[in-house]
């Protein structure tokens, strides 16, 4: 008799590495435990949204998930250690599509467009520009004045 298994399978893969305490700040897993446990390989179908899936998830319990110094083998876990500077990048990397995105509007030719297509250019050309600016400020200051804590708040209320 086939095995029934509980829908969706990563969240059940999840909670099973969380059950045996297996979920630690930079601990590494094989792609191979995940193909075995979905019974997918990790090219076939469906083993992309079932990954992104599993990685989201893993977000929501306070662990960032990278494949760097794997070599292909599989993925793990950042260290507390790594997370700021991983967010770091990100936030980073954020800010610079910004002022990219703000660029590239700012270079497209208006001419023949409906009036407000023009608008919508150039309030997106400076949204972006904004976003990069101020984002680009807040990630140089080193510290930040003091904010109210309701975001932590509405996280916890989320849980």
């Amino acid at each position: 008799m086939p095995e029934v298994r509980q829908m969706p399978v990563w969240r059940e893969t999840a909670d099973r590495l969380f059950r045996e305490g297996k979920l630690e700040y930079g601990a590494a897993f094989p792609w191979s435990s995940l193909e075995k446990d979905w019974n997918v390989k990790r090219n076939g179908r469906g083993w992309l949204r079932d990954w992104l899936a599993f990685r989201d998830y893993l977000n929501t319990l306070g662990f960032y998930v990278s494949q760097a110094g794997q070599n292909e083998k599989g993925f793990r876990l950042l260290t507390r250690e790594e997370m700021a500077e991983w967010t770091h990048r990100v936030e980073l990397r954020k800010v610079r599509n910004s002022a990219k995105n703000a660029l590239t509007l700012g270079i497209v030719d208006r001419t023949g467009l409906s009036q407000q297509d023009v608008a919508s250019l150039d309030l997106w050309q400076r949204k972006c520009g904004i976003i990069a600016h101020a984002g680009m400020a807040v990630i140089r200051k080193r510290t930040l004045p003091p904010t109210p804590d309701m975001p932590i708040k509405s996280v916890k209320q989320i849980k």
